[in-house]
C-alpha cells in the first residue's frame, strides 16, 4: 500500500490558515525526518540516496499531500538506493578533482595567475558536484514518490545518467538561481556544522533549497 496518502481537506479553518496542532505536528515531522536522513546517511555512499529520500517527504508536503514520514521516507530511500550509489560514484569524480585542486592552491605558493585559474577551476569543479547533486537528489526524489504513488514505472529509477544529465541541464539553464541555491547550502550547512543541534531544520531547508521553487501546477492545486 502506498505510503502516500490523498490531498489533505482542510475542515473548521480558514482557506491556506494552519491550526496550531498542524505546526506542532509538522515540526514534529521535520525533527523526524531530519533524524531519519542523519541515519541514513551514516554510511556515507547512501548519502545522496538518503537526501533524495527527503527531497521526496518535502516534495510531497508541498503538493499538499497527508504522509506518514518514515513510510513516505522508507519506501523512497528503498527506491532510490542504485541509483543514488551509481550518481553519487559519478558525481565523486569532480568534487574530488575541485577539492585537491584547492588543497594545492591553499599548500603551496602558486604564482598569482596558476593560483587564481586553478582556484577558479577548483571552485567550479566543487559547486558544479554540489548543485547538480542537489538537483539530481530533488529530480530522483520527485520520480521515488511518484513511483510509489503508481504514476511512474519503478523501473525507470534503476537509471541514474538521464537523471544526472537533466540535472546538470537544469543547472545550466538557470545558473543564477544555480548560484544562489549553492550559496544557500553553504550557509545553511556552516550553520548546522556549527549548532548541532538545528540539524533537523538543516536538513529540511536543504531538501526544500534543492527541490527549487514549486511548480505552478502543484502550487495550484487546492
Amino acid at each position: 500500500m502506498s505510503a502516500v496518502a490523498a490531498p489533505r481537506r482542510s475542515r473548521g479553518r480558514a482557506e491556506g490558515g494552519w491550526t496550531m496542532r498542524e505546526v506542532l505536528a509538522r515540526g514534529a515531522d521535520v525533527v523526524a525526518l531530519g533524524i531519519l536522513w542523519a541515519l541514513a546517511c551514516l554510511p556515507l555512499l547512501t548519502a545522496l540516496a538518503a537526501t533524495s529520500a527527503l527531497c521526496a517527504v518535502v516534495l510531497a508536503w508541498r503538493r499538499g499531500l497527508a504522509v506518514s514520514v518514515r513510510g513516505v521516507f522508507g519506501a523512497a530511500l528503498r527506491r532510490a538506493l542504485g541509483a543514488g550509489l551509481r550518481g553519487q560514484l559519478i558525481l565523486l569524480a569532480p568534487a574530488a578533482v575541485g577539492t585537491v585542486d584547492l588543497l594545492w592552491v591553499a599548500a603551496t605558493s602558486p604564482p598569482m595567475l596558476p593560483a587564481a585559474a586553478a582556484t577558479a577551476a577548483g571552485v567550479l569543479a566543487l559547486g558544479g558536484s554540489c548543485a547538480v547533486g542537489a538537483r539530481f537528489c530533488a529530480l530522483l526524489g520527485r520520480a521515488a514518490l511518484d513511483a510509489d504513488r503508481g504514476e511512474r514505472d519503478p523501473q525507470s529509477l534503476g537509471r541514474a545518467r538521464p537523471i544526472l544529465r537533466e540535472a546538470a541541464l537544469d543547472c545550466a539553464a538557470h545558473p543564477v538561481r544555480t548560484a544562489g541555491a549553492v550559496a544557500a547550502m553553504v550557509v545553511v550547512a556552516t550553520a548546522v556544522l556549527t549548532v548541532p543541534v538545528l540539524l533537523p531544520l538543516g536538513a529540511a531547508a536543504l531538501a526544500m533549497i534543492a527541490a527549487g521553487p514549486p511548480r505552478a501546477r502543484a502550487a495550484s492545486r487546492a
